[in-house]
Protein backbone atom coordinates (compact mmCIF):
# COMPACT_ATOMS: atom_id res chain seq x y z
CA UNK A 1 0.00 0.00 0.00
CA UNK A 2 2.77 2.63 0.89
CA UNK A 3 4.33 1.26 -2.35
CA UNK A 4 1.14 2.61 -4.54
CA UNK A 5 1.43 5.91 -2.85
CA UNK A 6 4.75 6.70 -3.14
CA UNK A 7 4.83 5.94 -6.66
CA UNK A 8 1.55 7.87 -7.37
CA UNK A 9 3.39 10.49 -5.50
CA UNK A 10 6.46 10.21 -7.59
CA UNK A 11 4.32 10.27 -11.17
CA UNK A 12 2.87 13.16 -9.80
CA UNK A 13 6.06 15.01 -9.13
CA UNK A 14 7.85 13.67 -12.47
CA UNK A 15 4.59 15.44 -14.40
CA UNK A 16 4.98 18.89 -12.04
CA UNK A 17 8.66 18.69 -13.10
CA UNK A 18 8.22 17.88 -16.46
CA UNK A 19 5.50 21.35 -16.94
CA UNK A 20 7.92 23.40 -15.22
CA UNK A 21 10.94 22.19 -17.31
CA UNK A 22 8.84 22.99 -20.44
CA UNK A 23 11.05 22.27 -23.92
CA UNK A 24 14.31 21.68 -21.76
CA UNK A 25 14.47 18.22 -21.20
CA UNK A 26 16.83 16.31 -23.00
CA UNK A 27 15.64 13.26 -25.55
CA UNK A 28 16.96 10.76 -23.90
CA UNK A 29 15.08 12.01 -20.72
CA UNK A 30 12.04 12.00 -22.52
CA UNK A 31 12.67 8.03 -23.69
CA UNK A 32 13.42 7.15 -19.90
CA UNK A 33 10.27 8.98 -18.12
CA UNK A 34 7.98 7.28 -21.22
CA UNK A 35 9.80 4.10 -20.04
CA UNK A 36 8.07 4.62 -16.97
CA UNK A 37 5.12 5.73 -17.87
CA UNK A 38 4.53 2.45 -19.45
CA UNK A 39 6.29 0.50 -17.32
CA UNK A 40 3.90 1.80 -14.44
CA UNK A 41 0.88 0.74 -16.79
CA UNK A 42 2.38 -2.68 -17.58
CA UNK A 43 2.58 -2.88 -13.82
CA UNK A 44 -1.12 -1.74 -13.46
CA UNK A 45 -2.56 -3.89 -16.07
CA UNK A 46 -0.76 -7.14 -14.70
CA UNK A 47 -2.28 -6.52 -10.82
CA UNK A 48 -5.61 -6.03 -12.23
CA UNK A 49 -5.47 -9.23 -14.03
CA UNK A 50 -4.13 -11.08 -11.26
CA UNK A 51 -6.85 -9.69 -9.54
CA UNK A 52 -9.60 -10.96 -11.96
CA UNK A 53 -7.81 -14.40 -12.29
CA UNK A 54 -7.50 -14.91 -9.21
CA UNK A 55 -11.35 -13.74 -8.37
CA UNK A 56 -9.93 -12.07 -5.20
CA UNK A 57 -12.40 -9.18 -3.15
CA UNK A 58 -10.60 -6.05 -3.86
CA UNK A 59 -10.23 -3.80 -0.56
CA UNK A 60 -11.63 -0.75 -1.23
CA UNK A 61 -8.92 1.54 0.35
CA UNK A 62 -6.58 -0.58 -1.74
CA UNK A 63 -8.48 0.06 -4.63
CA UNK A 64 -8.41 3.76 -4.91
CA UNK A 65 -4.91 3.89 -4.12
CA UNK A 66 -4.67 1.67 -7.61
CA UNK A 67 -7.37 4.20 -9.33
CA UNK A 68 -4.82 7.15 -7.66
CA UNK A 69 -1.78 5.50 -9.02
CA UNK A 70 -3.55 4.87 -12.65
CA UNK A 71 -4.49 8.32 -12.74
CA UNK A 72 -1.16 9.76 -11.97
CA UNK A 73 0.56 7.71 -13.73
CA UNK A 74 -1.70 8.43 -16.88
CA UNK A 75 -1.67 12.39 -15.94
CA UNK A 76 2.49 11.88 -16.38
CA UNK A 77 1.47 10.75 -19.95
CA UNK A 78 -0.87 13.31 -20.92
CA UNK A 79 1.63 16.24 -19.71
CA UNK A 80 4.74 14.32 -21.94
CA UNK A 81 2.14 14.43 -24.61
CA UNK A 82 1.12 18.23 -24.86
CA UNK A 83 5.21 19.15 -24.12
CA UNK A 84 6.75 17.07 -26.51
CA UNK A 85 4.31 15.97 -29.19
CA UNK A 86 7.02 15.01 -31.98
CA UNK A 87 9.25 13.12 -29.41
CA UNK A 88 6.67 11.36 -27.88
CA UNK A 89 4.94 9.23 -30.17
CA UNK A 90 8.49 7.34 -31.31
CA UNK A 91 9.06 6.54 -27.57
CA UNK A 92 5.82 5.02 -27.04
CA UNK A 93 5.27 1.20 -27.39
CA UNK A 94 3.04 -0.11 -29.85
CA UNK A 95 2.26 -3.26 -27.45
CA UNK A 96 1.80 -0.49 -24.63
CA UNK A 97 -0.84 1.35 -26.77
CA UNK A 98 -2.64 -1.73 -27.24
CA UNK A 99 -2.56 -3.27 -23.44
CA UNK A 100 -4.22 0.33 -22.88
CA UNK A 101 -7.15 -0.28 -25.93
CA UNK A 102 -7.39 -3.53 -24.90
CA UNK A 103 -8.30 -2.04 -20.92
CA UNK A 104 -11.23 -0.41 -22.99
CA UNK A 105 -12.63 -3.47 -23.86
CA UNK A 106 -12.74 -4.68 -20.29
CA UNK A 107 -15.47 -5.56 -18.70
CA UNK A 108 -13.92 -4.86 -15.00
CA UNK A 109 -12.62 -1.64 -16.41
CA UNK A 110 -13.98 0.87 -14.01
CA UNK A 111 -15.95 3.84 -15.27
CA UNK A 112 -13.09 6.03 -13.77
CA UNK A 113 -10.77 4.31 -15.70
CA UNK A 114 -12.52 4.49 -18.64
CA UNK A 115 -12.46 8.13 -18.42
CA UNK A 116 -8.70 7.99 -18.13
CA UNK A 117 -8.18 6.08 -21.10
CA UNK A 118 -10.40 8.05 -23.21
CA UNK A 119 -8.54 11.20 -21.99
CA UNK A 120 -4.81 9.58 -22.51
CA UNK A 121 -6.34 8.30 -26.16
CA UNK A 122 -7.96 12.19 -27.13
CA UNK A 123 -4.54 13.66 -25.97
CA UNK A 124 -2.72 11.48 -28.34
CA UNK A 125 -4.98 12.55 -30.83
CA UNK A 126 -5.32 16.28 -30.64
CA UNK A 127 -1.48 16.68 -29.88
CA UNK A 128 -0.07 14.50 -32.22
CA UNK A 129 -2.67 14.08 -35.02
CA UNK A 130 -0.60 12.89 -38.42
CA UNK A 131 1.58 10.29 -35.98
CA UNK A 132 -1.41 9.35 -34.11
CA UNK A 133 -3.46 7.91 -37.18
CA UNK A 134 -1.52 4.89 -37.34
CA UNK A 135 -3.57 4.19 -33.68
CA UNK A 136 -7.42 5.02 -35.29
CA UNK A 137 -8.21 1.49 -36.37
CA UNK A 138 -7.38 0.29 -32.64
CA UNK A 139 -8.39 3.48 -30.88
CA UNK A 140 -12.17 4.10 -32.39
CA UNK A 141 -14.09 0.71 -32.17
CA UNK A 142 -13.96 0.86 -28.12
CA UNK A 143 -14.58 4.83 -28.35
CA UNK A 144 -17.63 3.74 -30.52
CA UNK A 145 -18.56 0.89 -27.80
CA UNK A 146 -17.53 3.19 -24.56
CA UNK A 147 -20.62 5.42 -26.54
CA UNK A 148 -23.41 2.82 -24.99
CA UNK A 149 -21.47 2.36 -21.82
CA UNK A 150 -23.98 2.69 -18.50
CA UNK A 151 -22.10 5.90 -17.12
CA UNK A 152 -23.17 9.00 -18.99
CA UNK A 153 -19.30 10.33 -18.17
CA UNK A 154 -18.06 7.53 -20.20
CA UNK A 155 -20.48 8.16 -22.95
CA UNK A 156 -19.50 12.08 -22.86
CA UNK A 157 -15.89 11.17 -22.90
CA UNK A 158 -15.92 8.77 -25.39
CA UNK A 159 -18.24 11.57 -28.00
CA UNK A 160 -15.72 14.07 -27.23
CA UNK A 161 -12.74 11.39 -28.55
CA UNK A 162 -14.52 10.57 -31.47
CA UNK A 163 -15.08 14.49 -32.20
CA UNK A 164 -10.60 14.61 -31.60
CA UNK A 165 -11.08 11.63 -33.96
CA UNK A 166 -13.53 14.22 -36.46
CA UNK A 167 -11.31 17.11 -36.06
CA UNK A 168 -7.45 15.77 -36.70
CA UNK A 169 -8.14 12.72 -38.96
CA UNK A 170 -11.19 13.32 -41.08
CA UNK A 171 -9.87 11.10 -43.77
CA UNK A 172 -8.80 8.28 -41.66
CA UNK A 173 -12.48 8.36 -39.64
CA UNK A 174 -14.38 8.17 -43.15
CA UNK A 175 -12.48 5.30 -43.97
CA UNK A 176 -12.70 2.85 -40.40
CA UNK A 177 -16.30 4.35 -40.34
CA UNK A 178 -17.17 2.89 -43.34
Amino acid sequence: VVHKRLYATLYKSLSECTQISGPFIALDHITQITDRIQNGFSAYSLRKKVRVNEQKEVDPLKQIEEEQLFNEVSNCLVTLIQQYRANIMPNLSHRNLNLLIKNLWDDDCTYKEKKILICIFRNIMQECQEDAHQYYDMYLPPLLVSCLDDNLEVRQDAAIGITACAEFGTSKLKDIAR
